[in-house]
């Protein structure tokens, strides 16, 4: 057997493992996120989806800022409602439980994604990587995560293969579904309509292909609005005004709530580990602040490197990344949509500092989720040694967007043309 052959025969038998691995894990409980996921479908299988989704958005203040999670928590897109309205649906019609469906439907969703990566770059050994890289997600804890990510990945396939109008509707499914893929909107926009100067920004307005997506963004919206009124708006401003330092993401916001737990102690010690911190708006302006500054510098970068599809990819990441670690209110699975462009990246361009940015961003992923969550839920391991184990990876996290910043920063930038 040559060498080519016994790496596609050991790549094949990994993937084989992996999903055998999502497959065992189906039946675990997950995070306490799957409970509130399933209330929000059968609340949509009792009034309707528009009627549902609304109920569901006018809560919010008495879900989120009250404790009470009896009608869902109101911050989620509507086709992320929708989904999970029609897993309830089906699950009565299959005469299984809720549960068993929602998590059904969660590895259905994975093994296409892997599939889809498996075939746009011919990789089985990326595809095996890719499909162990989201098992504690989906199988394990059973976030939503996994639903938006085929038609991200199309999306951003489509941008690649210069069909933007089917990229940006692609885009906007995957957005109605989990907010976060939003995150990425200024780079697509950027690389989609080739700006790579500030003066080139005005420049955009006379371009046809402007219209043509605003059209297409207007259509979405209209659809949207008719189905589900004003309430997706509605949704998105709640998302916006979570109430957390951190929502157990490993960051600078998290490094900041040890230290207001410890010099808020009457002896400057505790003995507890850490529980996220929530607090007044006021108080979490600063990093919302420091966030927006720093990504407008990332994306003014990537406005001056050269304008390629693999460096749209890494910008968008770090795009990401820097809401991750800089942003107030992050919570532990928002790292994923830098996970599922990284391996894109690495498909795309497949060079060893690729391939370190997929292991990276999957690995922060996987570890903020273990250490939280552990494999099935329930937290098995104790962090506390004197210190929270989990402040000293927030800081390698930190240290991770440093280094992916001077990654990006090394990039080639747009030749202007020399002066007449």
């Amino acid at each position: 057997m040559d060498h080519d052959r016994f790496a596609v025969a050991a790549a094949a038998l990994m993937l084989a493992i992996a999903v055998v691995l999502s497959i065992l894990l189906i039946r675990a409980p997950g995070t306490s996120d799957v409970e509130m996921f399933l209330i929000w479908g059968s609340l949509g299988r009792q009034h309707g989806i528009a009627a549902g989704y609304k109920v569901m958005v006018d809560h919010w203040p008495q879900t989120v800022l009250g404790g009470d999670r009896s009608a869902g928590g109101g911050e989620y897109p509507p086709l992320g409602f929708a989904w999970l309205t029609l897993v309830c649906i089906a699950a009565d019609i299959a005469g299984v439980s809720h549960f068993l469906a929602y998590k059904c439907g969660l590895l259905l969703f994975s093994l296409i994604s892997t599939g889809m990566i498996w075939w746009l770059y011919r990789s089985m050994a990326l595809a095996a990587a890719f499909q162990a890289a989201i098992i504690l997600c989906t199988s394990g804890l059973g976030y939503m995560d996994i639903v938006p990510v085929p038609f991200l990945i199309g999306a951003l396939w489509a941008m690649r293969e210069e069909r933007p109008v089917t990229g940006l509707l692609l885009f906007l499914v995957s957005v109605l579904l989990k907010w976060q893929p939003l995150i990425l909107a200024p780079f697509l926009a950027v690389h989609m309509l080739k700006i790579n100067d500030l003066p080139s920004i005005g420049r955009v307005f006379s371009q046809r292909l402007t219209w043509r997506l605003t059209a297409g963004l207007l259509a979405v919206v209209g659809c949207v609005w008719a189905a589900f009124g004003a309430s997706p708006v509605q949704a998105f401003l709640w998302a916006l005004h979570h109430p957390y330092l951190s929502g157990n993401a490993l960051n600078a916001a998290w490094v900041a709530t040890f230290l207001i737990r410890l010099f808020g102690s009457p002896d400057f010690t505790f003995s507890s580990e850490i529980a996220f911190l929530t607090l007044p708006a006021v108080w979490l302006m600063p990093f919302k602040l420091v966030f927006f500054a720093l990504f407008g510098v990332v994306l003014l970068r990537f406005i001056r490197v050269e304008r390629t599809f693999a460096n749209c990819l890494i910008f968008g990441i770090l795009g990401v990344v820097t809401y991750g670690i800089w942003n107030s209110a992050v919570h532990e699975n928002h790292w994923f949509v830098a996970m599922i462009v990284a391996f894109m990246l690495a498909g795309e361009s497949r060079t060893a500092p690729t391939y370190w940015i997929a292991i990276l961003t999957a690995a922060m992923f996987n570890v903020n989720l273990f250490v939280f969550y552990g494999i099935t839920g329930p937290e098995v391991i104790a962090r506390d040694v004197g210190i929270d184990l989990s402040v000293i990876l927030s800081l390698l996290f930190v240290a991770i967007w440093f280094l992916l910043v001077r990654h990006a920063w090394s990039l080639g930038l747009t030749r202007q043309p020399a002066e007449q």
